[in-house]
């Protein structure tokens, strides 16, 4: 009920790692080694609380699930994925 896929062919462009998470609960996915990691959507809803937007100061009209032009970079080994929750990220394609 929780799978990573890492989708690697450079000839294709960025790398690209999907994490899926349809468990009841939070699962931690170990990130490859050796890319630098960026979100380029994530569909917790964290990211539409209206707290968050508030604290973010983002329009409380879109959402911040999804950030293709300025993705976030992850800083981080791991990546916290919560319930039913489905996260891309790019590497480069260097």
């Amino acid at each position: 009920k929780a799978l990573m896929q890492l989708y690697d062919d450079k000839s294709k462009g960025d790398q690209l790692l999907v994490l899926i998470n349809m468990e009841p609960s939070a699962v931690d996915f170990t990130l490859p080694p050796g890319t630098q990691w960026s979100r380029l959507f994530d569909t917790q809803p964290y990211f539409d609380l209206p707290a968050t937007l508030t604290q973010l100061g983002a329009d409380p009209k879109k959402s911040l699930n999804i950030n293709l032009d300025a993705p976030e970079v992850v800083n981080t080994p791991t990546y916290g994925v919560p319930s039913r929750s489905i996260v891309v990220l790019r590497g480069p394609s260097t």
